[in-house]
């Protein structure tokens, strides 16, 4: 998070200031916006690092410690979630926020 908030241009922030906006609504529209793929990134590598850690915990843990990773694999497995549509819904909020990116780069 600190690389993305540090590549984030302050003349943004700057200029929104300039124009009347108050630090509240500078964070919330202007900040906030520019820093949500690089939170949504984060979030991402989060989930699959923690993913990968599932079959080390599960076979040193041997089923008795209790993580995120083994929770969603249980539910994953017992069918009370339905892992295609969870991927789908991911898919798709990862598309609306990369094509929101790429317009606000335009």
């Amino acid at each position: 998070m600190t690389a993305v908030y540090q590549g984030v241009a302050p003349d943004y922030e700057e200029q929104a200031r300039i124009l009347g906006a108050s630090p509240r609504q500078t964070l919330w529209q202007v900040t906030l916006p520019m820093l949500l793929p690089g939170v949504i990134a984060g979030s991402l590598f989060t989930f699959l690092v923690s993913t990968n850690l599932f079959l080390l915990t599960f076979l040193l843990g041997q089923g008795k410690i209790i993580t995120l990773p083994t929770l969603l694999f249980s539910k994953l497995a017992g069918g009370a979630l339905d892992p295609s549509a969870a991927g789908i819904a991911l898919l798709l909020v990862s598309e609306r926020f990369l094509r929101h990116q790429l317009w606000l780069s335009r």
